[in-house]
């Protein structure tokens, strides 16, 4: 599974650190920061067997 994440002013903001803790705690493998407002981030799929 892939995500990309859009971080829209309007809200709360959070360092890019705190969203790649946040996406480890959910298993996200791989995440890293595209700019300064977006982030990819990869998950395997446990059932898919790697």
């Amino acid at each position: 599974m892939s995500l990309l994440l859009w971080v829209n002013g309007g809200g709360a903001t959070h360092g890019f650190e705190e969203y790649r803790a946040w996406l480890a705690e959910a298993d996200f493998v791989q995440v890293r920061q595209v700019n300064e407002r977006r982030l990819v981030a990869v998950k395997v799929d446990a059932h898919a067997g790697g």
